[in-house]
């Protein structure tokens, strides 16, 4: 009985956003023969999946995997495609399902530990582990030579992560079904699920929570809503400068907290009205930079920048009317005036990889065609990012910020309008310049299934020297 134990070195999925981790720019491995689809496979000396290029393997940070069993001479094979949740074939119309890129799929002969219920830090390590590999940009992936016997199967992006047992018999091809392949919408650790712990702010003119709506953490309408009601005990809603019903709290309590923010991994704060005022609060702004510190991820859209630039000014330089600069006065963050981009771009690989080509409600008109990665308009612009400037930042930080979307201001130019950075600590901030969802509606327009693509994307490990 000879046991197959394999140490890899854990990246961030696709180099994703990691830019202080010494890592090369996005390449996908390849997939094993038995896979259609481009890239995506991994390789270790237990269950296999072939690369056809010869880079080391791309996988998401997991603590998690134990050691292999022995092998069988007639090695078993897993097969199939990883869906987003709520976003599988038979959940949405035909053809509009949305894949999922660069999940961890892995065996182990030991349940693994619960993800923590609290933000921490999902650093990437070397470990031992039996079979693994990660999914390719449309979902597919393909685990050989598995050793005959019982295994938990561990499938992750982030911390959305689903496990169960399976035994496998010798030189049997298992398909996962799309159940099983489905990313989870509710953490149920008696059924091996984990979805992250999010709060979002309500905002006035982006109702980002009509995405997770339908990504099934709650239920949606017959507009494209999201049904608030639905959404208690699977993510925590908060007013912000309005009254809001079904909300657990105002977002200036949720910021005034460091122990209530330490209890969620994403924290969304969209578009809203308000004036600032809450981040006028030194306490407030220092405890969302501990919290992104421990590992927390702040997205935040259009005119709540200041929830971002008045933290971490140094990173987006902004117009100059609207703009906090390091050192200078704190602004609002509310820009004017208002443009679509007419023709944005994916302008990370991996993201243009990923959409090109998804079926999907178009803007402006919302009927459903093909996804041209390059050439979409993102509509509900109100701010306007001027520069990425360097940044002088501790070992470990950006040192500058990344753009994953770039479009033009009503035709004139081409300039970031989703980005994303990484201070001190080894949390995420991302920011667009526009509302991810300006009125409720079916289906998931580009600039909202980036969205989704970003809050798989962000949680996944940081390699810390």
């Amino acid at each position: 009985m000879r046991q197959h134990i394999v140490t890899l070195t854990l990246v961030t999925a696709w180099g994703a956003g990691c830019v202080q981790c010494g890592v090369d720019p996005p390449v996908q491995p390849g997939l094993s023969s038995s896979s259609s689809g481009g890239g995506g496979g991994s390789s270790s000396s237990g269950a296999t999946s072939s690369s056809s290029n010869g880079r080391p393997p791309v996988i998401v940070g997991l603590d998690w995997l134990g050691t292999g069993s022995a092998m069988s001479t007639m090695p078993a094979t897993l097969t199939g495609r990883i869906w987003a949740p709520g976003n599988a074939p038979g959940m949405v119309p035909a053809g509009q399902e949305i894949p999922v890129g660069g999940a961890v799929i892995g065996l182990t002969d030991e349940q693994p530990p619960p993800v923590p219920q609290e933000v921490h830090c999902e650093r990437c390590l070397n470990l031992p582990m039996a079979g693994i590999t990660t999914s390719d940009p449309q979902g597919r992936f393909t685990l050989e030579n598995i050793p005959e016997g019982t295994w938990w199967v561990v499938i992750q992006k982030a911390q959305f992560r689903k496990e169960w047992q399976v035994t496998f018999q010798a030189g049997e091809m298992r398909i996962l079904t799309t159940d099983e392949g489905t990313l989870p919408s509710r953490t149920n650790p008696a059924a091996g699920t984990w979805i992250p712990r999010v709060a979002l702010a309500v905002g006035v003119y982006d109702q980002l929570e009509d995405i997770l709506g339908k990504m099934r953490l709650g239920s949606v309408d017959s507009s494209g809503a999201l049904e608030r009601a639905s959404a208690r005990g699977i993510m925590d809603l908060y007013s912000n400068s309005s009254f809001e019903s079904d909300v657990v709290g105002d977002i200036e309590d949720l910021a005034e907290s460091l122990d209530l923010l330490r209890s969620y991994h994403i924290i969304f704060v969209p578009c809203d009205s308000g004036d600032g005022a809450v981040m006028r609060s030194a306490n407030a702004r220092a405890n969302l930079a501990e919290h992104v510190r421990l590992g927390g991820k702040l997205y935040v859209t259009d005119w709540s920048a200041e929830w971002m630039d008045t933290i971490w000014p140094a990173y987006v330089r902004f117009d100059a009317s609207h703009d906090t600069a390091p050192g200078g006065s704190l602004s609002d963050g509310d820009g004017t005036p208002g443009y679509d981009a007419l023709h944005a771009r994916a302008a990370h690989p991996s993201l243009r990889t990923w959409l090109d080509g998804q079926m999907g409600p178009l803007l402006p008109s919302h009927q459903v065609g093909s996804i041209n990665a390059s050439d979409f308009e993102v509509e509900g612009n109100w701010n306007h990012i001027v520069d990425l400037p360097a940044v002088m930042a501790p070992v470990g930080s950006s040192q500058h910020a990344m753009t994953w979307v770039e479009g033009d201001w009503e035709g004139a130019g081409v300039h970031p309008l989703t980005v994303t950075f990484e201070p001190q600590g080894c949390g995420r901030v991302l920011y667009s310049t526009y509302h991810t969802t300006e009125s409720a509606h079916l289906g998931l327009v580009p600039q909202e299934r980036i969205l989704l693509y970003m809050i798989l994307e962000i949680g996944t490990c940081r390699l810390l020297r």
